[in-house]
């Protein structure tokens, strides 16, 4: 078996992002270029995928992303709940329970990434966006502090870098965004708390420092690296 996988899980669409669990090996995280979303328990697998998939968020639920899934992280949580966040190229990010009794996902939180928080030259140049407030901006990768549970650092397809907390409570009320449906009063938050300078091109990896709790890395397609203080909008 040197040259086999131990087990195989199939996807409805390409998978863009894995994360296992850090406490439960067996629990593994899966999301889609379609948006989709899936859990899986590895424990007494035999190989069969369809024994492992326990949760699944898809394009037929109200609830779920609509593009590419860029980002997936499991969340510490004090009550012990099985918690992660999902960023997708859509602006979204939602923080999610996973109820192991029911198997299913269950939303708690919405969020969603505006591009007001941008440089007007940003806004400008970003693709398919034109220039002014209610428009969001997609995400591309995220990384939480060690040090501040709810606290975290997300790049942007328009080159922006913010600094954002799960505990935010400010309504994020763009005007262009239609929800799935017309049933749908999902009330969108933004996690925005400080907003970086910009990098000229798409952010395409994060890291808050393990090492240095006001410490955080960033790349771009714009041929830079960067480090910030997250007390600093400047690098």
């Amino acid at each position: 078996r040197a040259k086999r996988a131990d087990v195989v899980m199939e996807t409805g669409s390409c998978a863009t992002r894995v994360a296992f669990h850090p406490d439960s090996p067996s629990l593994l995280l899966g999301g889609c270029y379609s948006g989709d979303l899936i859990v899986w328990d590895l424990s007494g697998s035999a190989g069969d995928s369809s024994e492992t998939q326990i949760a699944q968020i898809s394009l037929a639920d109200t609830e779920c992303h609509r593009e590419p899934v860029t980002g997936l992280t499991w969340i510490a949580d004090e009550s012990k709940a099985l918690k992660f966040i999902s960023t997708a190229s859509d602006g979204k990010l939602f923080v999610w329970t996973l109820n192991r009794r029911k198997k299913k996902l269950e939303l708690q939180k919405s969020f969603l990434l505006l591009a007001e928080y941008l440089p007007r030259e940003r806004l400008l140049n970003t693709v398919g966006h034109r220039a002014g407030e209610g428009l969001e901006t997609g995400v591309t990768c995220i990384s939480f502090s060690d040090d501040f549970s709810s606290q975290f650092i997300v790049g942007s397809e328009s080159g922006g870098v913010f600094k954002c907390s799960l505990e935010s409570e400010i309504p994020a009320t763009p005007s262009n965004i239609r929800p799935p449906n017309d049933s749908d009063i999902r009330h969108y938050l933004s996690p925005v708390t400080f907003v970086f300078e910009s990098h000229r091109g798409p952010v395409t990896s994060v890291q808050w420092s393990r090492f240095h709790r006001n410490g955080v890395l960033t790349a771009s397609t714009d041929g830079s690296m960067r480090i910030y203080n997250v007390l600093q909008a400047a690098p």
